[in-house]
């Protein structure tokens, strides 16, 4: 019962000497073979009384007279019975301890709303996140494109540039790959990868993963692209006209006479390039009723997106010291330290 409800008895505990999740993870490992060397054991006894229980009974029939024999029979049979329940209440009892000291999993990470049942190994690996990485490594070639990308907008001397590429180069070099999922969260991710029946999203608020049924997902999406106030249908796909548009406005700002508003580098970080259409997407709010979406349209490499991006940055400069602008949630409790309310007083935030 211990092995197959993925709990490991006192006795089969190992503490790891390094404290570490790879040494956690291999002490529990350890646990798990000691644990499967005792059941072996406690087989083979077993086996081993059987034999010893049929040749006492052959011995007795030698000695007694049928009628002696049966009622010792019986006598044993009852001793038996009061061992047997007064030890599986003992072991229980010791059951439900070890079950009620084990950590609880993590559910309020993972909400199913779909009508896929998900097993503890399934809900373990939603629970990390879907920005996990399940690759067990790195995948060296994407990280290095990546990385010279960004290399390449560093404002900064050549020799700079050099130093961060050497650098990376030599963090690569030096990770090693390993076991991060367990063989039933391998096989659970397998099956939720393969069911397309179900939709999973991370939550709009908590970070949170949920499961949806794929048909109430899109029927929730496409009731609000039906909003004809907020949404327009189109005949054709404007993005390379758009694109064009913005390359056009764009080369005309580093080319005007005598009034070069924007750099040669400021052109080529707001320059769109190759463009897509931006993607349309919703985000469960799991913390209101009938879970509605939260429509969120992701513009990353759309035609206005390198610029919107280079702005964003511009201005960010002009409110950064603003007193009435919040940084985040700790910097809101800073500010109302020692702030007194009178009754009636309503606290309101506005979002620009």
């Amino acid at each position: 019962m211990c092995r197959n409800r993925n709990i490991l008895p006192i006795f089969a505990k190992v503490r790891p000497t390094v404290n570490t999740k790879k040494g956690k993870e291999e002490a529990d490992t350890c646990g798990c073979r000691f644990l499967k060397c005792a059941i072996n054991h406690h087989h083979s006894r077993i086996h081993r009384f059987n034999s010893d229980i049929i040749a006492c009974r052959e011995f007795c029939k030698t000695r007694l007279h049928p009628t002696d024999l049966n009622a010792l029979h019986e006598k044993i049979k009852s001793l038996s019975k009061a061992k047997t329940e007064t030890k599986r209440t003992l072991l229980d009892s010791k059951l439900q301890r070890l079950e009620d000291s084990r950590p609880p999993t993590p559910s309020r990470w993972v909400f199913n709303l779909s009508d896929r049942h998900l097993f503890p190994e399934g809900r373990q690996v939603l629970s990390k996140g879907l920005n996990f990485n399940v690759q067990a490594g790195v995948n060296r070639a994407e990280f290095l494109a990546a990385a010279e990308l960004g290399i390449t907008l560093i404002d900064g001397p050549e020799d700079v540039k050099q130093a961060a590429r050497t650098n990376i180069v030599g963090a690569l070099s030096s990770t090693h790959n390993h076991q991060i999922l367990t063989t039933g969260e391998k096989k659970a991710l397998e099956g939720l990868r393969r069911d397309h029946s179900v939709a999973i999203l991370s939550s709009d608020k908590g970070r949170s993963t949920v499961v949806m049924d794929k048909a109430k997902y899109d029927q929730k999406a496409l009731s609000l692209l039906q909003d004809s106030q907020t949404y327009t249908t189109i005949l054709h796909d404007p993005t390379k006209k758009l694109q064009m548009k913005v390359e056009r406005e764009l080369k005309e700002l580093k080319e005007l006479k005598d009034k070069r508003l924007i750099t040669e580098d400021d052109w080529r970080k707001m320059r769109p390039g190759d463009s897509i259409i931006p993607k349309f997407y919703g985000l469960p709010k799991i913390h209101k009723d009938n879970i509605p979406l939260r429509p969120i349209v992701a513009f990353r490499g759309s035609p206005t997106y390198n610029l919107a991006s280079n702005l964003s940055k511009r201005l960010r400069s002009l409110v950064t010291n603003s007193p009435h602008m919040l940084l985040n949630s700790e910097d809101f409790l800073n500010r109302i330290k020692g702030v007194k309310f009178d009754q009636g007083d309503v606290m309101v935030s506005f979002d620009v």
